[in-house]
């Protein structure tokens, strides 16, 4: 009702000493279970920070178990092991899952453009495909990233530097135009 809140203890927490920090993520419902995706930073033995994926399942949205392997995923072929983070869950009307991921690209034409949100798929949450990425050019990692469909646009919005933007398309993963 907005009015009255139930507190309830933290829903992901850092319970490996492995995990030096828990980044943005976000909640799909599918299945009858909710699925929270998000990203750890560690240190590798390098001492280099590494961001990876994980994810934990929860029957109630409330209190989440985290699932093995954890993490999940490294990083995707071509683009940075330091910056993968702030997945965006969505599942689509054939049960497949879609991560949308802040990175970087390793390698670009032009300095500066680096920046670009990673596609992966997966229908059982264990094998993931990597396809072309969702977003690409920016000046600096695309963070948080949400997306949605309303009234007949799919909508892509991010952080770049401190700014919000979005970008609309009536194809669920672009070509994307900038109102």
């Amino acid at each position: 009702d907005l009015k009255n809140w139930k507190h309830h203890p933290i829903a992901l927490g850092i319970d490996e000493e492995w995990e030096k920090s828990i980044c943005t993520g976000s909640v799909v419902y599918a299945n009858k279970k909710f699925y929270a995706f998000y990203a750890t930073r560690l240190i590798n033995s390098e001492g280099n920070v590494n961001e990876q994926l994980s994810y934990a399942i929860s029957n109630d949205g409330i209190q989440f178990t985290k699932q093995k392997p954890n993490p999940f995923y490294t990083s995707a072929p071509g683009y940075s092991k330091r910056d993968f983070r702030d997945p965006k869950v969505i599942v689509d009307t054939d049960g497949l899952f879609h991560l949308l991921v802040s990175s970087k690209k390793e390698v670009v034409v032009l300095q500066g453009t680096e920046g670009a949100l990673v596609h992966l798929v997966s229908k059982d949450l264990k094998n993931w495909d990597v396809k072309s990425p969702v977003l690409t050019g920016q000046g600096s990692v695309p963070e948080c990233p949400d997306y949605f469909y309303w009234n007949g646009w799919y909508y892509l919005i991010y952080g770049n530097r401190g700014n919000t933007f979005y970008v609309k398309s009536r194809d669920k993963f672009g070509p994307w135009e900038e109102p």
